[in-house]
């Protein structure tokens, strides 16, 4: 189990203060990579917000990254 929450605290201390910046400091549309400029505080699916997708996006692929740096080998 505390393999599996390794990488994860990795990404959380890289992501969340940078969003946090975003959200303080970036006011009007951020141009997202593949979606185009969009409010930071604009909705996508069930009223999840554009940067939660974006967030799952890059975290899926870094995590695997983190993973196969730090030794960790997936069980699926």
């Amino acid at each position: 189990m505390k393999q599996q929450m390794k990488p994860m605290a990795y990404i959380v201390i890289i992501t969340i203060p940078v969003f946090m910046w975003m959200w303080e400091y970036v006011s009007g549309a951020v141009i997202f990579p593949l979606i185009g400029p969009i409010e930071l505080t604009a909705t996508f699916v069930f009223g999840m917000p554009y940067w939660v997708l974006w967030y799952m996006v890059c975290s899926i692929p870094l995590t695997q990254v983190v993973r196969k740096g730090i030794g960790i080998k997936s069980t699926m």
